[in-house]
């Protein structure tokens, strides 16, 4: 069972797609196996890959289920929960 609000992954799948654009390298981590995610991947037609990492260590980097992280060379420059993915878009201006 998912532990996620899936409903957010067409929103995110929109977000991903503009990032793409802009040349922002976009990758996901899940705690989920590999065969949750690749459904995911293909039910949202999301154009990144999935990462496997550890429960505890996902949550303590983002408290959100999903949320999003931007880094900049190493350095975390914006970190949101799935709420607030407009903010995101205009900070980052990828409308």
């Amino acid at each position: 069972m998912m532990k996620t609000d899936a409903d957010v992954f067409e929103d995110l799948s929109e977000l991903t797609g503009h990032a793409f654009l802009k040349d922002y390298k976009v990758v996901g981590l899940s705690a989920s196996s590999k065969e949750v995610a690749a459904e995911m991947k293909k039910m949202y037609k999301l154009a990144f890959d999935f990462y496997f990492t550890d429960e505890t260590t996902l949550k303590t980097m983002i408290r959100a289920n999903p949320g999003v992280m931007v880094l900049d060379r190493g350095t975390i420059t914006h970190k949101v929960h799935h709420n607030d993915l407009d903010d995101l878009k205009e900070n980052l201006n990828l409308q």
